[in-house]
């Protein structure tokens, strides 16, 4: 059996926009073909949409891009936003690269399909989020514990303290994207690195049992990846209104073998309360999942309805919201944390030594491209110290 091992990132984001007008009137059946647009709106960023063909399984989605629609935005103050199709990425719609959302309008998400069909999201309006007061790096020396309640790894514990708005109640996400340098760009069990594909190709051992040999290829050039949340960050301010928060822990830094820092950005994000409900049925999914019993739960539907036929159950969700972002640096200079290296299970490296494949007797490659992975790039990132 043959897979890549790579440490890639969680995409937070789709979880973020991935999937509830109320998730849990409509139900939907495996295996079923579905509608998915994901569109996340914020005052800050640049903004698009995913349109895609679904079909779910339990534990497998698979997805057709959309291509040919119509999209845009419909605005409260009367002006829409046409998204033109991107060039680069199918099923991709983009709104002007100078277009942000803004504080205090309200935005409809359109779109309409070749054959006529029309999806319209709810109305979502950006309400502003706070700032952040204060950031906390602590050094927990037992940090992250295995099932037992055993150390796997320290970690520098990141929290944060923010003045929440006595005026309405509030709900907020919190978003963290990790930077890292990164030394091995791929891993091979059983095969070595082809590089004409991209991808691990099996040793030819004419179906011969060996034991597992685990090949891992550096990068061929000075590298960086980004790790998003592991798990979703969410907060009502229910029993909390108007007060200060005060550390609110966001994230369990690791501490590696192959840096000596990291760089941490941290996105506070005010949501409106039909997201916060629908991200809280995603993490609940999430948190009770896990024994060999579970079975895959369906992703919720989300507030975006076909016109022609409500009915219709429909992935995805757009949501409009309002950011604040800051990044610091992290040192790992305790000299008694615990470490462990960034390969999967925390695993020491098993570069491959061997300049031929034991079997073919072929060259093979030493060290992987970079750019191999989406989440990596080869210029550092804007703060890095090394």
């Amino acid at each position: 059996m043959l897979f890549r091992i790579q440490i890639t990132i969680l995409v937070l984001v789709a979880l973020l926009v991935a999937s509830c007008i109320d998730s849990f009137d409509k139900k939907y059946e495996f295996n079923t073909n579905l509608i998915k647009i994901d569109g996340f709106l914020t005052d800050q960023d640049p903004f698009f949409i995913t349109v895609v063909q679904s079909r779910s399984t339990q534990g497998t989605e698979f997805s057709q891009p959309v291509r040919g629609a119509a999209a845009e935005l419909i605005v409260s103050d009367n002006t829409r936003i046409a998204l033109r199709e991107s060039g680069l990425t199918q099923g991709r719609y983009e709104a002007p690269a100078s277009f942000r959302g803004r504080v205090g309008l309200a935005y409809r998400l359109r779109v309409r399909f070749t054959d006529g069909r029309v999806y319209e999201s709810s109305l979502e309006k950006i309400v502003a989020v706070p700032p952040i007061r204060k950031v906390y790096t602590d050094f927990n020396q037992e940090g992250i514990k295995d099932i037992a309640g055993n150390s796997l790894v320290s970690t520098i514990d990141v929290s944060v303290d923010f003045q929440d708005n006595a005026q309405e109640t509030n709900f907020y996400q919190w978003r963290t994207f990790l930077f890292e340098q990164q030394r091995i760009c791929g891993s091979c069990v059983n095969g070595d690195w082809n590089a004409a594909n991209n991808d691990c190709e099996g040793y030819r051992t004419n179906d011969v049992i060996i034991p597992i040999i685990i090949n891992d290829y550096s990068c061929d050039r000075p590298c960086w990846e980004v790790f998003s949340d592991a798990k979703l960050n969410l907060f009502s301010d229910a029993l909390t209104n108007g007060g200060v928060v005060s550390k609110k822990l966001l994230r369990q830094v690791p501490f590696y073998v192959e840096n000596g820092g990291a760089l941490l950005q941290i996105q506070q994000i005010s949501i409106s309360p039909a997201v916060y409900r629908h991200l809280n049925i995603i993490r609940q999914q999430s948190e009770t999942k896990g024994s060999i019993t579970d079975v895959a739960p369906a992703p919720p539907v989300g507030n975006i309805r076909n016109v022609n036929n409500p009915e219709e159950p429909v992935l995805g969700y757009f949501a409009a919201t309002s950011i604040t972002k800051t990044t610091i640096w992290i040192e790992r200079n305790q000299p008694s944390a615990r470490r462990i290296t960034m390969l999967p299970g925390g695993r020491p490296p098993s570069p491959d030594q061997d300049s031929k494949d034991p079997f073919t007797r072929l060259p093979k490659p030493f060290r992987i491209n970079c750019l191999a992975s989406p989440n990596r790039f080869i210029a550092p990132p804007d703060g890095w110290r090394f």
